[in-house]
C-alpha cells in the first residue's frame, strides 16, 4: 500500500499537492467555506495551543509575548498590561492616558468608586494602590 496519494505536478515545498495516509496535506493555498477546527498551529503569526491563543514565545504576562489568552480567563499584552484571575487583579505599567479626561495628582487607594466628570463614567475599585 502507498502512504500517500499525490498531484503529478507535486514538488515538496514548491508546487501541487500531497496526502498522507497519516492526514497530514502538504499544499498551497486553502479556500474553505465551512469551519476550520485545530488545536494547536499557526495563522498568520497568531499561535494556537489546546487553550490558548497568542503571539511570540506564548508565555502570560512576559516582554517577549506580544498578546496572550487563555480559556482559564489569563490575558497579557506583553509584560505592561496583564489580568491575573485568580488574583482577580489587572495589572497596567506605564502611564495610563484618558481621552478626553484629567489627571489626578497623588495616590488612589483602598475600596472606593471613582468617578470621571467625564461622562459620568464609573470605575469601581478594590483594593487599589496606584501612583498616579
Amino acid at each position: 500500500t502507498s502512504s500517500s496519494i499525490s498531484s503529478a505536478n507535486f514538488v515538496s515545498g514548491l508546487s501541487g499537492w500531497k496526502m498522507f495516509t497519516n492526514g497530514d496535506m502538504e499544499l498551497n493555498s486553502v479556500i474553505s467555506r465551512g469551519s476550520i477546527y485545530a488545536n494547536a498551529g499557526s495563522i498568520g503569526g497568531i499561535n494556537i495551543g489546546t487553550n490558548k491563543v497568542s503571539t511570540g514565545a506564548g508565555t502570560w504576562a512576559s516582554g517577549d509575548t506580544g498578546f496572550y489568552a487563555d480559556s482559564s480567563s489569563y490575558f497579557s499584552l506583553g509584560n505592561k498590561l496583564f489580568f491575573d484571575p485568580v488574583a482577580n487583579q489587572l495589572t497596567l505599567t506605564g502611564v495610563l492616558n484618558a481621552a478626553g479626561g484629567s489627571a489626578v495628582a497623588g495616590w488612589i487607594t483602598g475600596t472606593s468608586t471613582f468617578k470621571s466628570a467625564v461622562g459620568g463614567a464609573r470605575l469601581q475599585l478594590d483594593s487599589l494602590v496606584a501612583i498616579l
